[in-house]
């Protein structure tokens, strides 16, 4: 039969290694989580910069467009502005009823 003493020893092996082991899981899970919260930030910063390259695209097409036909573009900038006030106007009378 083993001592108490011994048993004891054991027992204070047993709870340190599930500590160490403990302090190891928590290492990697806050490795993993740090990994995945870089990889998420990397995404926002390249989607972002996906989305400003694209805006800066189409106002230089609309900007080409301006200088290569300026008189379709003034009209067509009047149509949506018409287009715009009408809409305006019908959501404004049916807000009155």
């Amino acid at each position: 039969m083993k001592s108490s003493t011994a048993l004891l020893d054991q027992a204070q092996d047993t709870v340190q290694d599930l500590a160490e082991t403990s302090r190891t899981r928590l290492r990697q899970v806050a490795d993993t989580a740090s990994d995945f919260g870089q990889r998420a930030l990397d995404r926002v910063r390249d989607t972002g910069a996906n989305l400003r390259d694209s805006a800066l695209d189409a106002r230089d097409a609309s900007l080409d467009y301006v200088r290569d036909e300026p008189v379709k573009a003034i009209l067509m900038a009047a149509a949506a502005g018409a287009a715009l006030a009408a809409a305006v106007m019908m959501v404004r009378r049916s807000l009155r009823r």
